[in-house]
């Protein structure tokens, strides 16, 4: 039998915890970009290389301000535990999995 990893664990988040509280606590609304992040700065339709970097601050602000509400959900109503250890779940992430898909090779946004 293999030995489980030492360290935290890592939980799919679209499974796990964004999935069951998504209309728990209304967090449907946390992936809205913001209205001029899908536009150029004419107003038009965003030229993909002119405003790539504009979209993707964005992006990063919107899973930013997700984990920060899904955190404090997270920590008000303590009912995703770990199998394990039965403690309730309390950060989110979002991470890059290593080519194994067992260890976290980058952390791509937390709520900080």
């Amino acid at each position: 039998a293999k030995d489980a990893p030492a360290g935290h664990a890592v939980h799919d988040s679209i499974l796990r915890a964004t999935g069951f509280t998504l209309l728990h606590d209304n967090l449907v609304d946390a992936f809205d970009l913001p209205a001029d992040a899908a536009r150029g700065a004419d107003g038009g339709a965003a030229p993909a290389a002119k405003d790539a970097a504009a979209r993707e601050a964005a992006e990063l602000e919107m899973m930013r301000r997700l984990l920060m509400r899904l955190e404090r959900w997270l920590a008000r109503e303590r009912r995703l535990l770990e199998a394990s250890s039965a403690r309730p779940l309390e950060r989110a992430y979002f991470v890059l999995l290593d080519g194994d898909k067992t260890r976290v090779a980058k952390v791509l946004a937390d709520a900080a």
